[in-house]
């Protein structure tokens, strides 16, 4: 949803690492641990990973 929003306000896509998050990876346990730090109100390290 992010992604379709940056989009249609002229912005660029994240890149969510640069690869796929439905595999078990340490890319994908970085992503779930931004997402709970988000969870708690500091979305920085979300955003930071999104344009990782």
């Amino acid at each position: 949803m992010a992604d379709l929003l940056l989009r249609h306000l002229g912005g660029e896509r994240f890149s969510w690492g640069g690869v796929s998050l439905s595999s078990t990876s340490e890319l994908r346990a970085a992503y779930i641990g931004a997402l709970q730090i988000a969870d708690q109100g500091d979305t920085r390290p979300l955003m930071d990973f999104a344009r990782s």
